[in-house]
């Protein structure tokens, strides 16, 4: 088996055994509450540490599985969203889609995902989160190929005119589109360096400014 065959194998093991957690835990969840679903960009924020450092008022599950696209979230809404009937969703989800050149598929899956949501939960508040900065200028440890590729169809020119879309589609379908990326950026429209992890992912505490920025909506 090929190192990238093995690493495919693996991700889906991964993804199936986070499903399944949720599905277990989902009957334990308080009804009302507000969710947070996507891909490792929602996965990877360490909610309860940091909601109890920064005293965040509010009951938030966190429902990100990692290496997530679109078409993955909606064949899982039940799980990752419906059965918890949040009275709040907030969705970050599609930089994998473009990462993997699957643009075409993206806005098609993302307005059916909203559309089930408001189908199924008519007074849930549904907020399209805008994508994260990426860093493709400084140093990660990539090879000059691995970084080609990594940022060739996901770099701050896409996930700039993703956004764009992503703000269209929400005010049409009566969602509200949230831009909760405040303290990311550095001079040069990248990611900060320090608070990054691999060009494409936040440290751990690059999520300090995301929640801060975040809890307004929490509470309203």
């Amino acid at each position: 088996m090929e190192l990238k065959e093995f690493k495919a194998l693996q991700l889906k093991e991964d993804q199936e055994k986070s499903l399944e957690k949720y599905r277990r835990l989902n009957p334990y969840a308080k009804k009302g509450q507000i969710v947070l679903t996507g891909s490792s960009l929602m996965e990877f924020c360490p909610l309860n540490e940091l909601m109890q450092s920064l005293d965040i008022n509010a009951c938030v599950y966190n429902r990100g599985i990692s290496g997530y696209v679109s078409s993955q979230l909606l064949a899982a809404l039940k799980d990752l969203v419906l059965d918890l009937e949040p009275s709040k969703v907030f969705i970050n989800i599609g930089t994998n889609d473009l990462g993997r050149g699957l643009a075409d598929e993206l806005w098609g899956n993302y307005e059916e995902i909203l559309r089930r949501i408001r189908a199924a939960l008519p007074d849930c508040r549904i907020y399209v989160m805008a994508y994260y900065p990426c860093n493709d200028l400084d140093d990660f440890g990539l090879t000059e190929e691995a970084r080609r590729a990594r940022f060739a169809t996901r770099n701050p020119e896409s996930l700039l005119a993703a956004n764009a879309r992503n703000a269209e589609m929400a005010e049409r379908l009566g969602c509200r589109y949230i831009d909760v990326n405040e303290g990311l950026f550095d001079a040069r429209g990248r990611m900060k360096k320090e608070l990054c992890l691999d060009g494409v992912h936040l440290q751990a505490d690059g999520y300090v400014p995301v929640l801060k920025n975040l809890a307004p909506y929490f509470a309203e």
